[in-house]
């Protein structure tokens, strides 16, 4: 887990780890993620439950990721693409996506 660099990450497609090992809980504005593989529970801010929710449908790499939140967002590609890596990295490092291997 996160042990990949960015240019890795623009050439590979993200997916949740595994969709039936994660518990969802929406309060509103705070959304609580439990991982039945880790026993860890997290509170997901807007960004990261959209890349979650996103990666639910089909596994996307970086760079179509940002398109399709800019496009949600309706905000300009930089402004996502700031942000983007860092939290593939740490969403990885939870343990809530990993690479597809195919």
């Amino acid at each position: 887990m996160g042990t990949f660099t960015q240019q890795q990450d623009e050439a590979i497609n993200w997916r949740l780890a595994d969709l039936g090992q994660l518990l969802w809980a929406d309060w509103g504005e705070d959304t609580i993620v439990f991982n039945g593989l880790s026993a860890d529970t997290h509170l997901l801010n807007t960004m990261s439950l959209d890349v979650l929710l996103l990666l639910a449908k089909k596994p996307m790499s970086a760079e179509q990721l940002i398109i399709s939140l800019a496009k949600q967002w309706q905000q300009p590609l930089e402004q996502i693409a700031k942000s983007i890596s860092s939290l593939i990295h740490n969403l990885d490092c939870l343990g809530l996506i990993e690479p597809e291997f195919t």
